[in-house]
């Protein structure tokens, strides 16, 4: 676990008269057979204070029967020591609100008899009330009121009480000095009246706070001290809370085993008393350790018992700790569901009652969650209240702080003693070293600021990388949803595209179209939100070509023609200058266009108008001496609210506005436009008047440098390749007769079943197929079979497509197979890493059928056109026939063995397979692939062709 499950701060809360003395017990019980009336009253006070510390039925059954014999008699005082002593029990046993009502009867009944005695003890009894329902500000009244009444009493006992009272909600608050020094008042005073059992409480508070501020030995040192007074005065109740804190304080230091077997001692203890919150504590206790020990079932087994156990007793402040360790125990199960709505209780009753350690926990948890959950920006707040919480600590360092703190207590003692037995002398020259100590405290003091100042500037660092992280997992997030949905949208287009062609019904084939348009605009969304994604991560640039930028405007502009006429809106241009050629990304302005125009024609309802201006600016908008191009798009559309305008450009926002809503729309278009305008070092802004439209101004700079990085240089490489390949698809045309169905064998490498099965539908008329799940199933199916032709998708599991490419590329084996490569993925970047691979062609999904069965057959056919050459030209020349270098040395190492073998007419394919390393059938489709000859036919018709040249050099005649 990320934190130790702390016991709530000094539970040992108790009456003063609270602690079972078994002879004190024997002599009461002989007393009470002969008592009567007040008498017997006070007994069974007695009685039942002294067995609340063991025996808690018992004492409530005491206390009930000195309850009813009350009824019967005139005896106030007796009447609220017995309420106070119900409340105490009502409260151990889990009835809070019981428990307070009785305290509160105690207090007035106090008030009315002007008992400033019995009021303090009542004030007292109401603050633990409190404090153990986690109603801190009510108990923070009750501690003044108890210490105000003992400071006019000046009774040491209850002043002492009183600062352990006000201590422990120091404590609470992450005061942690001014709890140390209220403790250590409250230990003098006790030491003063020889009180153990107090001493040990003040020593046990001691003891917990230390361990809160870190100082893990004193902490111990403490404990132990508490826990020999506790077993030599029997006190069942205060060893429980000793053996708890010392399990605290192990597992602080990371001795879990040790840790349990003292929380599971204490739980003993607890259970024998019956004593209800310290079994809660025992029981939350021991799941912290569960599950700090990865024992998640077992963790939930004790925590699930502590929140039934806590419900069942209504409002407590034990519960806030369980609900945190059932939130960290449930997030660590992978049970985010479960981890929040605990996380969020958690938080909720931090901040009611004020318990500043736990809200920093809860924080910390709900990052987590949320984060798990995908809530980033949740997760962003809670780590920020996480920091902001963390600051109002008293961290670790600050321990030595404390540790100072009680070396002065001990040092004010010391000088008592020094007082009664040296002279004035000596007492001067104790408090010369007293000042000097101050000096070095001073000094002390300020390299603690300067320490303090160093962690809020790391503490700024680590929020900020926080940040950064956040944005990374968004990015990833959207890069991996959109690519998911690129498959999908290949089997809903592609089938739409085969129903448009076949289908002559007009109607049907109109409600197709309205299929195909909207399933282009999801394709369209799908695209922005990998663009955002690049954007984030630094990854998207520009690829900068001198172009007429007025032509593009133009262009893109003329596109919209056809949506005016139908809503009938007037589509106005006003372009200067007429020409105007400037370094910019063409794809990209399209891009910015195209989004602003259909935002335009979005929100401008029919018979409205849009204007789209350009002209030349110096400076622009903001000044300066830089030259822009200013693109204006004016609609008539019902206009943006003020409130809203500057935030139009931001991810995913929508208007609230009930007109704007009527539009449907994702927010990403207009975000996108402004990243990439302003990767062209441009600017974008908007102004609107509601209901009288909108202009969206755009001011691209002319002389943006045409730089080039080394990605874009390989890239304009590669796109020269993917130019003559579309090239080819315009240029040879699909003929049937250019394929031999029976003998052309594809195999299809695509881990998405319903991908395949398509895939299989499109080109199974024409070709023979093979499947393969994977793209290692796909490497050895692709070895034995040697197919003509491969198409692999690149996101598969085992191997990806450039992986599958890159081995088959390089296997003489396989080397000669065209291989296209499908994908979801559409960059640029990602293209060339394909064809880098040295893929011969690179489809992106989703494609139409007729653009992949193009490719495929420009491919094959580019193939025949080698092997043809060799047919009609009758002679092998390697460096012609092959498409790399792998086949020409495959080629020429064959025409050596054959020419090697030429006198030995026992030469066999077999054992030409063998020397050059493959089956006989892996030969043949190679061969086949390469010259369209089996290896029989080749090695007769190179032994002719030899024997022709021989002759017609007239050598080795006779």
């Amino acid at each position: 676990m990320t934190r130790i499950i702390l016991p709530l701060l000094l539970s040992i809360l108790s009456l003063s008269n609270v602690f079972g003395d078994p002879q004190d017990i024997e002599r009461l019980e002989k007393k009470l057979g002969n008592s009567t009336d007040t008498a017997r009253v006070s007994i069974l006070n007695d009685l039942s204070g002294l067995y609340a510390s063991s025996d808690l039925d018992h004492a409530d059954s005491l206390a009930n029967a000195a309850l009813l014999l009350l009824q019967s008699l005139d005896f106030p005082e007796g009447q609220v020591i017995n309420f106070n002593h119900l409340a105490y029990i009502s409260s151990s046993l889990g009835k809070n609100e019981l428990g307070l009502t009785y305290s509160e009867k105690a207090v007035q009944l106090s008030e009315e008899l002007n008992n400033k005695q019995l009021l303090a003890e009542s004030y007292d009894n109401l603050f633990m009330i409190h404090f153990r329902k986690g109603d801190n500000a009510a108990a923070k009244i009750a501690a003044d009121n108890m210490y105000k009444v003992a400071n006019e009493l000046s009774s040491i006992r209850l002043i002492a009480k009183a600062y352990d009272d006000l201590g422990i909600l120091e404590g609470i608050k992450g005061q942690h000095t001014e709890a140390i020094e209220y403790f250590m008042k409250s230990l003098q005073h006790y030491e003063e009246l020889e009180d153990d059992a107090k001493i040990s409480i003040a020593m046990m508070h001691l003891g917990h706070t230390f361990e809160l501020a870190g100082s893990y030995n004193e902490a111990l040192d403490y404990l132990k001290k508490s826990m020999e007074i506790n077993q030599k005065t029997g006190n069942k109740y205060n060893e429980g809370w000793a053996l708890v804190n010392i399990g605290v304080v192990l597992s602080r230091l990371n001795q879990l085993d040790t840790a349990l077997i003292y929380y599971k001692r204490a739980l003993i203890i607890a259970e024998e008393i019956n004593n209800h919150r310290l079994i809660l504590t025992c029981l939350d206790n021991i799941g912290g350790k569960y599950s700090m020990k990865q024992d998640f079932e077992q963790a939930n087994y004790y925590l699930q018992r502590a929140y039934t156990l806590s419900q069942a007793s209504g409002a407590n402040s034990r519960t806030v700790y369980i609900t945190g360790n059932l939130a960290e125990n449930y997030l660590y199960m992978g049970q985010f569901d479960s981890a929040r709505i605990y996380g969020e209780q958690q938080l909720a009753l931090a901040l009611s009652s004020e318990i500043i350690s736990e809200q920093k926990v809860a924080y910390y948890n709900l990052a987590q969650i949320y984060d798990s959950l995908g809530d980033f920006k949740r997760a962003h707040n809670a780590l920020q209240e996480y920091i902001a919480v963390n600051d109002t600590i008293f961290s670790h360092q600050k321990s030595e702080q404390i540790e100072a703190l009680r070396e002065s207590f001990e040092a004010e003692k010391k000088e008592q003693e020094i007082s009664a037995l040296t002279s004035l002398n000596e007492i001067a020259s104790f408090k010369n070293r007293t000042y000097a100590a101050a000096a070095i405290s001073f000094l002390v003091l300020g390299a603690l600021l300067f320490y303090v100042q160093r962690m809020r500037v790391r503490r700024n660092r680590f929020l900020l990388e926080k940040v950064r992280e956040l944005d990374r997992v968004k990015s990833r997030f959207f890069a991996n949803i959109s690519h998911e949905f690129r498959t999908p949208l290949t089997l809903i287009l592609g089938p739409l595209a085969d129903l448009s062609d076949s289908i002559r019904d007009p109607s049907v084939k109109k409600r197709i179209g309205v299929m195909q348009r909207n399933t282009n605009r999801l394709l369209d969304l799908v695209n922005q939100l990998l663009e955002l994604s690049k954007i984030e991560s630094g990854s998207l640039t520009l690829d900068i070509a001198k172009a007429d930028i007025i032509g593009i405007i133009k262009g893109v502009s003329m596109s919209f023609d056809s949506i005016a006429e139908q809503k009938n809106i007037d589509l106005t241009l006003n372009i200067v200058p007429e020409c105007l050629e400037i370094n910019f990304d063409r794809a990209k302005f399209e891009t910015i266009l195209t989004n602003l125009l259909a935002n335009a024609f979005k929100f401008t309802p029919e018979n409205g108008r849009i204007n789209i201006q350009s002209q030349l600016v110096a400076g622009g908008e903001k000044g300066g001496n830089r030259e822009y191009l200013r693109i204006t798009v004016t609609d008539s559309g019902s206009g943006i609210p003020a409130r809203e305008i500057d935030q139009i450009f931001n991810r995913f926002y929508q208007s609230d506005n009930s007109q704007l809503l009527q539009q449907e729309g994702s927010g990403i278009g207009l975000a996108l436009t402004k990243e990439l305008v302003e990767l062209h070092e441009g600017k974008i802004s908007a102004a609107s008047k509601e209901g009288d439209g909108t202009r969206i101004i755009v001011e691209i700079p002319t002389n943006l440098k045409a730089t080039q990085t080394i990605l874009s240089t390989e890239k304009n490489v590669k796109e020269e390749a993917l130019l003559v390949n579309n090239e080819e698809i315009a240029v040879i045309e699909t003929s049937d007769d250019n394929i031999e169905a029976e003998g052309t064998l594809i195999l299809l490498i695509e881990d998405h079943e319903e991908v395949r099965q398509y895939i299989h539908e499109i080109l199974h008329p024409k070709y023979q197929i093979i499947s393969a799940n994977d793209g290692e199933e796909g490497v050895v199916k692709a070895l034995e079979l040697i197919p003509d032709l491969i198409i692999c998708d690149v996101m598969m599991p085992k191997k990806d497509g450039f992986e599958v490419c890159r081995i088959l590329k390089n296997d003489e084996k396989t080397s000669h197979i065209p291989i296209v490569l499908l994908t979801a993925k559409s960059s640029s970047e990602d293209k060339i890493e394909g064809l880098l691979t040295k893929a011969d062609d690179y489809v992106t999904k989703p494609f139409v059928p007729k653009e992949l069965i193009v490719r495929i057959t420009n491919l094959i056919d580019s193939r025949n056109h080698l092997r043809n050459k060799y047919k009609n030209e009758g002679t092998l020349r390697p460096n012609d026939i092959a498409s790399n270098s792998i086949d020409e040395k495959f080629l020429n190492r064959l025409i050596e063995l054959v020419e090697l073998h030429m006198g030995n007419e026992k030469f066999s394919v077999e054992q030409l397979g063998t020397e050059m390393g493959m089956s006989r059938s892996q030969l043949h489709r190679k061969l086949n692939a390469l010259i369209d000859q089996g290896p029989n036919q080749f090695i007769r018709t190179f032994r002719l062709q030899r024997a022709h040249d021989l002759l017609k050099q007239n050598t080795a005649t006779a």
